[in-house]
């Protein structure tokens, strides 16, 4: 695991001190995990006879291995007592028929996955009007404060907070926009081996990213005197990609019509189709 935190605080125009100045900050924090099977299969004797060939002496090991007998002790008042024993034959090895052989292979035909995910999310507040200390921070007003130099994300409450303690400017010609970006990226593989010298790697992706603007300014909407602080035009956007086996939708056209081989064109170094043939999908 993995986390890594940003900040800037970037300073306002000496013309336009009154617009404030502009903070940042960012996030990133990623996680993996790996996972080999083979060496959790390899810590059971029935498992690791699914690569052993089955024979008869290996089955009759196994059915004898126990054996049963009886012992006589003595106790301290000098009675006998007779116990029933047994020993196991720890040489002995499970004995797996063909059919489990199958199964057991199936079961365990994974062999090694792995996952991983990270996410990166930034901001971009203007009109900040606070100054900025030793590491980012002014220990006086607690501005912008030990959670958003870390990379907290700030939300709506955390910016009215900022607004009622005097860190966001109210000019009334103030009209920049506040900035938010997210993005998230997960990944996971698995190498599978259902028969030997089968193998098959399946790869599973998916990415998501969001942003959002808004206008967070002291203003009166109606035209009046009566400012207050307000989030104006706000817009979400945002996208994402997920990865999928597509291979039935591309068998799906060739299966229909059929598929044949392409007419050399004895007048062009290329290839032609006749009329109402479907040219096939090509499958990468």
């Amino acid at each position: 695991m993995r986390y890594q935190a940003g900040y800037n605080w970037i300073g306002a125009s000496r013309l336009a001190v009154e617009l404030g100045n502009i903070i940042e900050n960012n996030q990133q924090s990623e996680a993996t995990a790996q996972f080999d099977f083979n060496r959790l299969y390899q810590k059971s004797k029935w498992i690791r006879q699914l690569d052993v060939a089955s024979n008869k002496e290996d089955q009759e090991k196994w059915r004898s291995r126990i054996t049963r007998y009886k012992d006589t002790i003595i106790k301290k008042n000098g009675k006998k007592v007779v116990k029933k024993r047994k020993k196991i034959d720890q040489t002995a090895m499970p004995y797996v028929s063909n059919g489990l052989k199958i199964f057991g292979k199936l079961a365990t035909s994974i062999k090694q996955a792995s996952f991983s995910i990270s996410e990166n999310a930034q901001t971009r507040l203007p009109g900040y009007t606070d100054s900025t200390k030793y590491f980012g921070q002014n220990w006086k007003s607690m501005a912008p404060g030990i959670d958003f130099i870390l990379g907290r994300q700030p939300d709506t409450a955390w910016m009215n907070r900022a607004a009622s303690k005097g860190w966001i400017t109210k000019d009334t010609t103030f009209n920049s926009i506040f900035r938010q970006n997210f993005d998230q990226r997960i990944t996971l593989s698995a190498q599978l081996e259902p028969i030997r010298d089968l193998n098959i790697t399946l790869n599973m992706s998916k990415t998501f990213n969001k942003n959002y603007t808004e206008t967070f300014r002291f203003i009166d909407t109606t035209g009046g005197t009566n400012h207050s602080f307000k989030h104006l035009n706000p817009y979400a956007g945002g996208g994402f990609d997920v990865s999928y086996v597509a291979l039935k939708h591309c068998l799906a056209n060739l299966i229909q019509t059929g598929y044949r081989p392409p007419l050399k064109n004895s007048r062009t170094t290329g290839s032609y189709y006749p009329k109402g043939w479907v040219r096939p999908i090509p499958i990468m």
